[in-house]
C-alpha cells in the first residue's frame, strides 16, 4: 500500500535524510559476481555434506 496521502516535499526530504545513511551502507557493500556466488554455495554444500 502506498501512501494515502500527498507528501510536501520538505517531508520527503525528511524521509530521505532518515533512510539515506542505511542506503549507502548497503551501496558500499561489494556485489558477488555468480561465479562467486557459486563458489561459496558449493564450499557450503561440501561442509554440510561433510558434517553429516
Amino acid at each position: 500500500m502506498l501512501y494515502d496521502y500527498v507528501l510536501e516535499d520538505e517531508q520527503i526530504l525528511a524521509m530521505f535524510e532518515q533512510t539515506k545513511q542505511t542506503y549507502e551502507e548497503l551501496a558500499a557493500i561489494p556485489e558477488l559476481s555468480i561465479e562467486e556466488i557459486i563458489a561459496q554455495m558449493e564450499a557450503e554444500q561440501l561442509s554440510n555434506n561433510k558434517s553429516n
